[in-house]
Order: structure tokens, then C-alpha cells, then sequence
């Protein structure tokens, strides 16, 4: 058998649905698929319970506004550098005892936490917390790449996606109210506990070897292109467009309505989350069902629209409107295009194609975050929110030139 009967061969032994044509739909909650999720929600609620709250800790440490900078930018480059290492320590090794190693390392980490007295310190400990969330977080992706029927992987991908926009919308309060009521002791320690709850409940499922795909190190390219999956490229640039984009919003919203004198502009990043939460299954499934391309197509015109109301907004109710159409806009694209990155990569290469994607996320939220902080510093928050139509459209423009001429289903 050649290499292409090979690879046709392990595609249907890991995705049994595809040997039967129309035998039915594959159950998404299997018991693997729900602890995943859970293991997922925990990995990213020991990164978004600290979200709020770390510069604040560093400022009481007698850090400046330079040191919290450095503090919260090391923790994302270190995540965007390991990701292609975590993918191919995925397509090389066991996925299960990876993941676990990534999660180990990230408990570890949370309990250092409370020994950062020092600003190096937390520098240091900032970097290690990016490696293994990105180990972690970059395993959780392959496993659920691997666990989802083919044919339902966009709606899975939704559903597994929530994970992380629970989190968003919630650790960051929950961070805020323990430090209100018990200090930074009692957050680093809930911290701790995601981390152990993570390890257990990725402990408990044995994952069914048939639909795994491990230590195939014969398969794996030399060089650079070992650590890069070229059929998840498509997905991931428009991915690092959109990203851009991603960073300049998150984080110069709150500066633009204090500008503005606009008060409660929290409820932007309220009506952002409800709206991703409410729209990632549906948008899954409408990909499955009707093809990814339209989809993807509707995210970026709900993401222009929210970067151009953000831009001429005077009053709360339109920074809620752009709150709601930009968690649409991501709450379309994101499980689509990463069901893309994986959906067409052998079995083989799923830890390299999920990397992939996850650096250009990455990659674009920090090249944004100093990108249009740079175009607010010499124009105005207003005109930087209308420069950020740039990138959305490029990332519709890829979208239409990459995928118009075939369905992508």
C-alpha cells in the first residue's frame, strides 16, 4: 500500500464514521470528549483567573507600568514560541502522557506562584506558566481533533470552544472577588486547584487507542517543516488577520470609553461573551452542515462591523452592540477555522497542525496588541479602530481566494 493509501487508511480507523457512508451520526459526548473539555476549562481558568488581577499584584510589589508590560507580554511570547515544539512533541509521543506533562508543569507552576516576591521572579515564573499552558493547551486541541467524528468536527470544535469563553467571561471576576475578599494567597491557591482538577480529570479517561494517533516518529518531517503542518497555513492566516485585530480591541476598549467619559464599559466584554458562548455551537453546526466558507464569511462582516461601531460609538449602548457583534464575528470564525486546520491533515499530523493555528492566534493577538497601541500613540483611539478594518478585510479577502472555488464541508 503507498503512502496515500496509508494515510486513507488511518484516516478512517481513527474516524470509524467515515467507513460507513450515511450510518449515522457519531455521538460528540463520549466521556473522553466531556472530560476534555473540563481539563480544557481548568487550563484556562488558571491563565484568565490572574487576567484582572497580576497587575495589580505587581504595582504592590513596586513594579511600574513597565514591568507589567514585561510581566504580561514573556507569558504569551513564551506561549506563541513552544507552540510548534508542543505540536511535535504531540505527532512524536504519547498525546495522553503529554498533556498530562504540560498539566504536571502548570500545577507546579501555580504553586510557585506564592514564592514571586520579586519582580525577576515573576518574570521567570510568567515564562514557565507560557510554556505549559501552551503544552497544555495545544495537547487538549490534538485530543479533541482526535476524539470528534469528522463529519460533526466544526460542531465539536464549537462545543469544545465554550471551555474557553466560560472561562473568559468568568475567571477574571471570580479573580477579583477572591482578592477583594482573601488576597492574592486565596487566588494563587485557586489557581492551584484548576491545575489538580485539570490532572485528574485527564488522568480518569483511558482514550480509546483506535481513534488516537501517537508515536508515529517515522512519519514525521525533518527539519522546520516537522514543527509546521502546511495544510492548516490556509485557516491559520486568516486566523493571525483576525487575531490582529483580536488584540487591539481587548485592549484598548476600556482606555477608549474612559475617553470618551463612557461609564460600565465592562458590560462590553459581558455582551462579547454571552454572544461567543450563544453562537460557537450553532456556528459548528451550520459549518458542518452547510460548509465552513459562509460561515467564516459572516464572522469577518460581524468583526468589521463591531471595529467601525467601536469607532463611532458616543454612548454605552453602542459599545454593547460592538460587544455583541464582535463575540459573533469570533464566535463563527474560531471553531470553523480551526476544524479547517485539522479536518484534511493525516492523523499523524494533528499535534503540528493545531500548533500551527494556536501561533497564529497568538501570534496575532501580541503583534496587534503593540501594533495598534503604536497607531493610537500617534493618531487617536478613534482612527485606530477604523485601521483596524485592515485586517479584517485582508482576512476576508485570504478567506474568498482560498476557499470561493470549492465547498468546504
Amino acid at each position: 500500500m503507498g503512502e496515500a493509501g496509508q494515510d486513507i487508511a488511518i484516516l478512517e480507523s481513527t474516524q470509524p464514521g467515515l467507513a460507513v457512508e450515511g450510518a449515522g451520526k457519531e455521538s460528540l459526548w463520549t466521556r473522553d470528549f466531556v472530560f476534555l473539555c473540563l481539563a480544557n476549562l481548568c487550563v484556562f481558568i488558571t491563565v484568565h483567573i490572574l487576567l484582572s488581577t497580576m497587575p495589580v499584584y505587581i504595582v504592590g510589589m513596586g513594579g511600574d507600568k513597565k514591568d507589567v508590560g514585561i510581566v504580561m507580554g514573556i507569558f504569551t511570547i513564551a506561549a506563541t514560541l513552544m507552540r510548534p515544539f508542543g505540536g511535535r512533541l504531540l505527532d512524536s509521543y504519547d498525546r495522553k502522557k503529554t498533556l498530562l506533562a504540560g498539566l504536571a508543569l502548570t500545577a507546579a507552576v501555580a504553586l510557585i506562584y506564592h514564592a514571586a516576591a520579586a519582580i525577576m521572579l515573576l518574570i521567570f515564573v510568567r515564562l514557565v506558566h507560557g510554556i505549559s499552558f501552551s503544552i497544555s493547551t495545544t495537547a487538549t486541541g490534538t485530543l479533541a481533533s482526535d476524539l470528534l467524528p469528522r463529519d460533526r468536527l466544526g460542531e465539536g470544535m464549537g462545543y469544545f470552544g465554550l471551555t474557553t469563553s466560560l472561562s473568559m467571561a468568568v475567571a477574571p471576576l471570580i479573580g477579583l472577588w477572591l482578592v477583594g475578599i482573601a488576597g492574592f494567597t486565596a487566588l494563587f491557591n485557586a489557581s492551584i486547584v484548576a491545575a489538580v482538577i485539570a490532572i485528574v480529570v485527564s488522568i480518569i479517561p483511558g482514550y480509546d487507542k483506535s481513534k488516537l494517533s501517537h508515536g508515529a516518529i517515522d512519519k514525521i518531517e525533518p527539519g522546520w517543516s516537522g514543527y509546521f503542518e502546511k495544510n492548516a497555513l490556509k485557516a491559520s492566516f486568516i486566523m493571525f488577520f483576525l487575531a490582529t485585530v483580536w488584540g487591539g480591541v481587548i485592549s484598548f476598549v476600556a482606555l477608549y470609553a474612559q475617553e470618551k467619559g463612557i461609564a460600565n464599559v465592562g458590560l462590553f466584554f459581558t455582551a462579547n461573551a454571552l454572544t461567543m458562548i450563544f453562537s460557537r455551537p450553532f456556528a459548528g453546526r451550520w459549518s458542518d452542515k452547510n460548509g465552513a466558507y459562509k460561515v467564516i464569511l459572516a464572522g469577518i462582516v460581524f468583526i468589521g462591523i463591531s471595529t467601525v461601531t467601536i469607532a463611532f460609538s458616543k454612548n454605552l449602548t453602542g459599545f454593547l452592540f460592538a460587544g455583541a457583534a464582535y463575540g459573533l464575528g469570533f464566535g463563527f470564525c474560531l471553531p470553523s477555522l480551526q476544524a479547517l486546520a485539522v479536518r484534511d491533515v493525516s492523523p499523524y499530523r494533528r499535534g503540528a497542525a493545531t500548533g500551527t493555528f494556536f501561533s497564529s492566534l497568538d501570534l496575532g493577538i501580541g503583534l496587534g496588541t503593540i501594533l495598534f497601541g503604536w497607531v493610537a500613540l500617534y493618531t487617536s483611539y478613534h482612527c485606530m479602530y477604523l485601521a483596524a478594518v485592515l485586517p479584517v478585510l485582508i482576512g476576508g479577502i485570504v478567506c474568498v481566494i482560498a476557499f470561493s472555488n470549492k465547498r468546504v464541508s
